[in-house]
């Protein structure tokens, strides 16, 4: 159906509470990119670029969508034209199905035009009502800014450099002293361990970072076969079982979290498996891109986790038990972090925080394919042939309601995914691991 544009004012925006909001990104891989984890994405959120680089918003409606459309300025270049932002929005259902940024380079992935610009929908759904109308069909206060012309050192003032004494740094001294305070003080960072590595216990010698620095000095050769058969030389089922023991805490676990690092777990399997890039989003988050603050979907499911399992318990009259990485000599590159586990079942518990949520996970009944590769990994790692799919009722706070869905292992299914999956690693992931060190 055709759809009439208006000009936006504060009556005829779309409402775009924090909720839709971070639906949006936490489902969107447009958006999950490591340069969008970082400081850029944090800068493009602020009111004080969004309100001033923001301009000629217009809304159009017909009986299904809203789209909100706009012009944003570019931050570093002010005179340069203007990048053209839309937004497809659902408003019956709360959902933003599509935002996207025409004529920058980084369209195609996410960019930060377009979280500008969602970020300053939510601020005009937050402010109280207006007594007068705002009208928002006017050009970017940013752009009407005219270019400045640089200004020479010889302006600045100051002492001229001919009657400053020439000093030089010594690099390598002040590296060196550098070095040897780190390494009384203990210190321990993501540089540490190209600096100086420490005798690698048991366990550490299985974080892939590690190991591969091993395995090349080793004078291995970049064969993602020989780099598996070396990983398995040092899996002793002593060493799993320390492994398991010692990550129980999951993501409170130093330990737990630089075995994940490069490996893929039953949580990524399914995403793994369907991927067709292999250097897209998913090789980032692999490889450690991931979001400086958790969303409040995976904050609240951490919250109710062990709530939701005392609630398991009681219906199924069992005990379970905490659990950590597991990890398995014959797919030493993968791995499975249930979130229960007894003598006979594993666990996952999911947590939706609304209805339409819900059938993220379940679907008449059926946990969709995505969880179900999840929780089959989880029981072939764990050695379980049951589990049991736990899905808390978005007001599972007031209620204690949980759907639990039995799952049977199906052994032939697993070890085709896992297959797929270590596929996918060697094409990858490895050739890129081999590269780090």
């Amino acid at each position: 159906m055709a759809m009439t544009f208006n000009k936006g004012d504060s009556r005829n925006l779309p409402k775009v509470d924090m909720v839709t909001l971070l639906e949006f990104f936490d489902t969107n891989r447009n958006f999950f990119s490591s340069e969008l984890r970082g400081i850029k994405a944090m800068r493009s959120t602020r009111e004080s670029y969004g309100d001033i680089a923001i301009g000629r918003v217009e809304v159009g409606r017909n009986s299904t969508h809203c789209v909100v459309r706009a012009e944003v300025t570019p931050e570093h270049n002010v005179n340069k034209s203007l990048y053209k932002v839309t937004v497809s929005l659902k408003e019956t259902e709360e959902i933003i199905e599509e935002a996207m940024c025409h004529g920058c380079q980084g369209a195609a992935s996410g960019c930060k035009h377009v979280i500008s610009f969602l970020f300053w929908l939510h601020r005009r759904s937050e402010e109280p009502s207006r007594t007068e109308v705002a009208c928002y069909w006017k050009k970017p206060v940013l752009s009407k800014i005219s270019s400045l012309q640089p200004l020479k050192v010889a302006d600045m003032g100051g002492p001229s450099s001919s009657s400053q004494s020439q000093t030089t740094v010594d690099t390598e001294g002040c590296f060196n002293e550098m070095f040897a305070k780190m390494k009384s003080l203990e210190i321990q960072n993501q540089v540490t361990p190209y600096l100086f590595a420490p005798p690698l216990e048991s366990a550490s010698q299985l974080i892939l970072h590690r190991s591969i620095f091993a395995y090349k000095e080793a004078q291995g050769f970049e064969d993602a076969e020989m780099f598996q058969s070396f990983l398995n030389s040092l899996m002793s089922p002593e060493v799993c079982k320390e492994i398991e023991e010692r990550t129980k805490c999951q993501s409170e676990s130093k330990l737990w979290h630089e075995l994940r690092f490069g490996r893929i777990t039953a949580s990524k399997i399914y995403e793994a498996v369907n991927c067709k890039k292999i250097d897209g989003s998913l090789v980032e988050s692999l490889l450690g891109a991931r979001k400086l603050k958790d969303t409040v979907f995976m904050e609240r499911g951490r919250i109710l986790e062990k709530s939701v399992l005392q609630v398991v318990e009681k219906q199924l009259k069992i005990k379970i038990e905490q659990c950590g990485l597991i990890l398995n000599s014959d797919w030493p590159i993968l791995g499975a972090s249930p979130d229960g586990l007894n003598e006979t079942h594993a666990f996952e518990v999911k947590c939706p925080m609304s209805i339409k949520t819900v059938t993220n996970y379940v679907k008449n009944g059926n946990v969709t394919p995505k969880y179900l590769y999840q929780i089959q990994i989880q029981m072939y790692f764990s050695g379980r042939e049951n589990g049991f799919f736990c899905v808390a009722a978005p007001d599972f706070e007031k209620t204690k309601n949980v759907e639990i869905i039995p799952i049977v292992l199906d052994r032939s299914f697993c070890e085709d995914i896992l297959s797929k999956a270590r596929t996918f690693w060697e094409k990858a992931i490895f050739p890129v691991l081999f590269k780090m060190v």
